[in-house]
């Protein structure tokens, strides 16, 4: 196998904070470096490990990181049963304020045509929304991406994400992690989203949220900067 920035992380117990730093140098480094911002979009492997794994992970960290909890983060590659590894320690940790080893699993909850939107950008062309994007077929056969701009009212765009998200939960559900696994959903907006709006799709994401066995659940919105833990809440 070539290797690739991904080695670094892969098997290596980092403080959690070095592994934030780490993972920020190599974002830059592939966004300035040749195609940096194609590479980004595209996401092959390993850039797509990048932004689909490790910086959804450095989200967690950033929430749980402070004094007296202190993490050791291990990325697992391939093949592994959940993404990261966390061992605390601590004057928390030794009061049993948190787990002394726990896991961590990232999903991810987009519209169908977000991978459209970013071939469109990466292409020259000018989208409107992740609604609004088809493919055709030309008159010599080949595949074009076709923009039309869409309308919402003032919510239908946090509803449909917040479906998005509640998939994305139910589907990790459905599979066995161990116990102390942290679920961190990283979710892609589908439209501009205001501090307003994001608070609008945690409450409504933990309205309808069922019973789950994960120790927590963290939303994050990585290129936004939202972040929120989300918690099952009475009917």
């Amino acid at each position: 196998m070539v290797p690739t920035f991904l080695d670094q992380f892969d098997g290596h117990s980092l403080d959690g904070l070095e592994f934030c730093r780490l993972v920020y140098a190599v974002f830059e480094h592939v966004r300035l470096g040749e195609s940096g911002a194609r590479k980004l979009r595209m996401r092959q492997r390993p850039e797509k490990r990048l932004l689909e794994e490790l910086l959804p992970i450095c989200r967690y960290v950033h929430a749980r990181y402070g004094p007296g909890c202190y993490m050791t983060v291990k990325w697992v590659g391939e093949g592994g049963a959940y993404d990261a590894e966390v061992a605390w320690h601590g004057g928390r940790a030794d009061a049993a304020d948190c787990p002394r080893f726990s896991f961590i699993e990232v999903t991810g909850a987009q519209h169908p045509n977000e991978y459209l939107v970013r071939e469109a950008l990466n292409s020259g062309l000018a989208v409107f929304g992740v609604n609004g994007l088809k493919t055709v077929k030309d008159e010599g056969g080949r595949r074009q991406i076709v923009a039309v701009p869409t309308l919402h009212t003032h919510r239908s765009h946090v509803d449909e994400l917040a479906i998005m998200v509640l998939d994305a939960i139910k589907t990790k559900m459905r599979k066995n992690y161990p116990e102390h696994t942290a679920l961190v959903v990283d979710c892609t907006l589908n439209s501009v989203y205001t501090s307003w709006d994001w608070e609008l799709l945690v409450v409504e994401v933990s309205r309808q949220l069922p019973q789950h066995s994960f120790m927590e659940i963290l939303m994050v919105a990585n290129v936004s900067g939202y972040s929120d833990f989300v918690y099952r809440r009475p009917p």
